[in-house]
């Protein structure tokens, strides 16, 4: 199965959402990069508020940067990083016809790679790909995150269950990419850029 037939089975929702939030003419201002919980750590021991103000500026701080607006979760600067230096925003899924990525996803491509990203509630539907394939199991489960992760082995993808809300990450090779990488190595940068976003999902 190539990539572009495994984006338009696993955005078939986004595809239903249509274009309409993916129509702006440029790229979405890159998010700010998470903190990291040992470096947020630090600040709040140095600057040592009373209790209850430490507890209120924990909240506001893990609220600040957190959305749901998938291209601002997939920003350029992140796409890059596993697409390549001129993975460009694509608005539609190479297929015939091209099919609209839709407001619940980002997708960026670059001459070697692809990346993909979504956000939609739990699917109820039994024949939506995640239910379906019944990804969502213990078996799948990848150990050792600090997160709700699933390996979709059939469409090499980590799925990531959070408030609620299906996540689903997808770093691929281009069809005729002069280095195709191993299952292990496709699902390593899934995880990787599961990573950076989880942490900022609202």
């Amino acid at each position: 199965m190539t990539t572009r037939i495994i984006l338009i089975a696993l955005t078939s929702a986004a595809v239903v959402a249509g274009a309409a939030g993916c129509s702006k003419s440029s790229g979405p201002t890159p998010a700010p990069t998470p903190t990291s919980s040992g470096t947020a750590s630090a600040q709040s021991s140095a600057a040592a508020p009373p209790p209850g103000a430490a507890q209120s500026t924990a909240a506001a701080q893990s609220a600040a940067g957190t959305t749901r607006d998938p291209c601002e979760l997939l920003n350029p600067t992140i796409a890059k990083q596993f697409a390549g230096d001129d993975a460009e925003r694509q608005l539609t899924v190479d297929s015939h016809p091209p099919l609209p990525v839709g407001d619940t996803a980002c997708f960026y491509q670059g001459s070697s790679r692809s990346v993909f990203f979504s956000i939609n509630p739990m699917p109820t539907d039994p024949n939506a790909p995640v239910n379906h394939f019944h990804v969502i199991q213990p078996q799948n489960q990848i150990p050792g995150l600090g997160y709700a992760a699933y390996w979709f082995g059939p469409g090499q993808s980590v799925n990531v269950v959070k408030n609620g809300l299906l996540l689903n990450f997808q770093v691929q090779d281009n069809p005729g990419s002069p280095r195709a990488r191993s299952v292990d190595e496709l699902k390593a940068d899934d995880i990787k850029l599961a990573d950076q976003i989880v942490p900022r999902v609202g």
